[in-house]
C-alpha cells in the first residue's frame, strides 16, 4: 500500500485534508491526545516523501508529521515545555517569575495578569529582566533586508502613489469621529482599568519620546524626505499646512481664547496683548522693557522698522529708543535676547544679521536676559512695577496681565 495523498476523518469522513489535527480540534472540538485516545495509530499528516521529522527537544524521528506544523514533539518530550515559540528558542525568552509563562518581553504580561507596574515586579523580584537583552534591536542582516525590501518596493512607477491612494480610500482611522464615552472605553484599556500614570511616569515618557524624535531629526536625510513628503502632496493639489481651510481662523481663535497671539514666524515667549501695553509684544521680556520705558517717560519705537541687508536677508531691531535708560542701556536700537551662547552669540543667524546691520545702519545694543545689565534693570525698577511679570505666564493662571485683543488688532503686529 502507497503513501496517502489524502486523509479521511474517521469522524466525518471528509476525505480532502493533509492535516487532521486542525481539523477535528476546530470541527470535532477534540484536541490531538483526545483523538488519539479514539482512533489510536492515527495517521495525522501526509508525509512528505524524502523528509525525515524530528523531534524538537530529543531529535528522535517521529512518525505522522510532516513537517509542516510549527514545533513537533515526541510523545516522550511533549510534557516539557515548548523549544520553540514564534521562531525564538528558550534561552531567548525570560519566564515570568510569578507564574513561570515565557516571554520575550513581561511588561504588559505582568501588568494585565498579575497587576504588577514595573516597579512593584522589580522590588518584588529583585534583578529580574523584562525584556530579552537586545530583544528591541534589530540586527545589521535584519535592517539590510528591509531597506533592499522597501527599495524594491518603491523602484515600482507609482507604487507610492498607489499606495498613498490606497490609505486615503480605506485606512481604518479615516474618518472616524469617536464619542466621548467611546473615548473613555479606549482609555481604560482591556481590562476596563483606568490607566492610573503619575505625573514622573507621564515625564519620563515624554522624555524617551524627545530623545527618540531628536534621533530622528539628525538622521541624514530626514530632512530632504520631509520636503519630498510635502512636494509630493503639492503636487496632487492637496492643501499644506495653513494652507488647509480653517486652519488659521482655528488657529487664531485658539490664541486668542489663551491669551498668546503667537503669530506666523514670531518667536516662542509668552506672545500677547498686555494691560497698560499699547501693542503686541512677544516674550515677557519685551513686556517688562516697555514698562520701565513708560515708567522712566522715555519715548521708543516697536518693531518700527524692517531692514534688508546687503546678504538678501530682513532683520527687524525690536526697539528704538530716543532717550537712555539712564547709565544702563543707550539710546539707539536695542535688541532683546532671552538667552545666548557662553561665547557671546545668539540662536540662528542673529549674530550674522546684527553684524551686517550694524555695517550698513548703526550700532544695534544687545540685551540678553542672563546679562548683567538686564539684572541691573530689573532690581533698579521690578519693585516699582506692579504688573512686572515672572516667567511662565498667560491668561489662564494671570488674567490680570492679559487682556484679549479684538480681532482687528491682530493685524497690527503680523
Amino acid at each position: 500500500m502507497g503513501t496517502p495523498t489524502r486523509l479521511t476523518c474517521p469522524l466525518c469522513s471528509r476525505s480532502d485534508l493533509l492535516r487532521l489535527t486542525k481539523h477535528v480540534h476546530d470541527v470535532h472540538g477534540l484536541s490531538r491526545e483526545e483523538f488519539l485516545a479514539q482512533y489510536p495509530g492515527t495517521l495525522l499528516e501526509v508525509p512528505i516523501e524524502g523528509r525525515e521529522v524530528k523531534c524538537s527537544t530529543c531529535g528522535a524521528p517521529v512518525t505522522g508529521y510532516t513537517g509542516r506544523a510549527f514545533y513537533v514533539k515526541c510523545d516522550s518530550c511533549r510534557g516539557t515545555p515548548l523549544k520553540y515559540k514564534k521562531g525564538k528558542t528558550t534561552d531567548s525568552m525570560l519566564a515570568c517569575q510569578t507564574c513561570g509563562l515565557l516571554r520575550r518581553r513581561l511588561l504588559q504580561h505582568i501588568q494585565a495578569d498579575h497587576g504588577f507596574t514595573q516597579e512593584q515586579y522589580l522590588e518584588q523580584y529583585p534583578g529580574a529582566l523584562l525584556d530579552v537583552p537586545g530583544s528591541r534591536a534589530r540586527s545589521a542582516e535584519c535592517r539590510a533586508k528591509m531597506v533592499d525590501a522597501a527599495k524594491a518596493r518603491w523602484a515600482i512607477p507609482g507604487a507610492r502613489e498607489a499606495l498613498s491612494e490606497k490609505l486615503r480610500e480605506s485606512a481604518p482611522w479615516k474618518g472616524k469621529h469617536f464619542s466621548e464615552e467611546h473615548k473613555v472605553a479606549i482609555s481604560r484599556g482591556g481590562l476596563g482599568k483606568p490607566h492610573n500614570i503619575t505625573s514622573e511616569d507621564s515625564q519620563r515618557r515624554g522624555e524617551r519620546g524627545r530623545v527618540s524624535l531628536a534621533a530622528i531629526r539628525e538622521r541624514p536625510g530626514h530632512s530632504e524626505k520631509l520636503s519630498a513628503g510635502v512636494r509630493r502632496r503639492l503636487d496632487r493639489g492637496e492643501k499644506v499646512g495653513f494652507q488647509t481651510p480653517g486652519a488659521c481662523a482655528k488657529s487664531l481663535a485658539s490664541r486668542i481664547a489663551n491669551g498668546t497671539l503667537i503669530p506666523q514666524g514670531g518667536g516662542r515667549g509668552i506672545c500677547g496683548f498686555r494691560k497698560g501695553i499699547p501693542h503686541y509684544t512677544r516674550s515677557t521680556l519685551e513686556a517688562n522693557f516697555c514698562r520701565v520705558l513708560m515708567l522712566l517717560g522715555i519715548r521708543y519705537e516697536y518693531e518700527g522698522e524692517v531692514f534688508k541687508l546687503l546678504s538678501g536677508a530682513h532683520y527687524t531691531p525690536e526697539f528704538y529708543l530716543h532717550d537712555p535708560v539712564e547709565d544702563l542701556v543707550p539710546a539707539g536700537w536695542v535688541e532683546l535676547k532671552g538667552w545666548g551662547y557662553p561665547d557671546g552669540t545668539y540662536a540662528r543667524r542673529a549674530s550674522e544679521k546684527m553684524v551686517e546691520f550694524e555695517a550698513q545702519v548703526g550700532r544695534v545694543f544687545v540685551l540678553c536676559q542672563r546679562d548683567v545689565v538686564w539684572s541691573q534693570v530689573e532690581s533698579r525698577y521690578a519693585p516699582r512695577i506692579p504688573l512686572w511679570e515672572r516667567p511662565c505666564r498667560n491668561l489662564r493662571t494671570h488674567p490680570e496681565i492679559f487682556g484679549k485683543a479684538p480681532l482687528g488688532v491682530v493685524n497690527a503686529h503680523p
